[in-house]
């Protein structure tokens, strides 16, 4: 049986209520302080491209989402892919 379409809208709207462009998030990690860096523009979550990432880059991220300075900044998509596109 499919649900009926205000369901579908509903469920639209509460993933991504109070979320605004710009913010970021941490996915797919062991712990609330790990994963990989997801920005939200447009309506949708991205990811950001890990090529010449660097512990400055992981640091400001960090203290952006309320954490100390980074301990280390991994790549190779060390947190998986992400499935939205790329935003940076």
């Amino acid at each position: 049986m499919t649900p009926p379409r205000l369901f579908w809208v509903w469920l639209l709207v509460a993933g991504t209520q109070g979320v605004n462009d710009g913010d970021m998030r941490l996915a797919d990690g062991g712990a609330t302080n790990q994963g990989r860096v997801e920005i939200f523009y447009r309506g949708q979550w991205g990811t950001v491209c890990d090529n010449l990432w660097d512990l400055t880059d992981a640091s400001v991220v960090c203290r952006a989402l309320g954490f100390e300075n980074a301990t280390q900044a991994l790549g190779r998509a060390a947190f998986g892919q992400g499935s939205g596109p790329i935003m940076l």
